[in-house]
C-alpha cells in the first residue's frame, strides 16, 4: 500500500516557487505552458516612459519569480535542458520550496487581479 502512495505522490502535480533569470519570466511561462505545465506570474500593472510617452505595462510584481504547477520529475527533464529555470531553495534545509495547493489557489485569487487598490 505505502508503494502506491509514494508513486502516487511523485505522478501528483505540485507548485514550485521557481526563478527565471535575466527577466525571462515571459519566455519561461509561454514554454511551460507549452509543456502542459500550468505557471502562474503575479503581474501589475505599471505606468513607464517609452519614447517620452507615458504607457501603462502590465509587468511582474517581482523580477524573475514564477510559480510552475507540475510533476516533480516532468518538471526536473525540462529544467535541465533549460539553463535559466532555477529552483528557490529555503536556504535552511536546502531543499525546494514547494507552495501547498489551497494557499496557492487563495495567492493567485489576491495576486491574479490586477488592480491597484489591492
Amino acid at each position: 500500500m505505502e508503494s502506491s502512495v509514494s508513486a502516487r505522490a511523485v505522478s501528483t502535480p505540485v507548485w514550485h516557487a521557481m526563478r527565471a533569470t535575466y527577466r525571462r519570466e515571459s519566455a519561461a511561462m509561454q514554454l511551460l505552458e507549452s509543456e502542459g505545465m500550468g505557471c502562474f506570474v503575479p503581474m501589475q500593472y505599471k505606468e513607464v516612459v517609452r519614447h517620452g510617452r507615458k504607457t501603462r505595462e502590465l509587468v511582474p510584481v517581482v523580477r524573475n519569480l514564477l510559480f510552475v504547477h507540475a510533476v516533480p520529475a516532468r518538471l526536473q527533464q525540462l529544467k535541465s535542458a533549460v539553463t535559466y529555470l532555477q529552483y528557490i531553495t529555503d536556504r535552511r534545509t536546502g531543499s525546494k520550496i514547494i507552495v501547498p495547493d489551497d494557499q496557492m489557489r487563495r495567492f493567485i485569487a489576491v495576486a491574479g487581479t490586477y488592480d491597484a487598490q489591492l
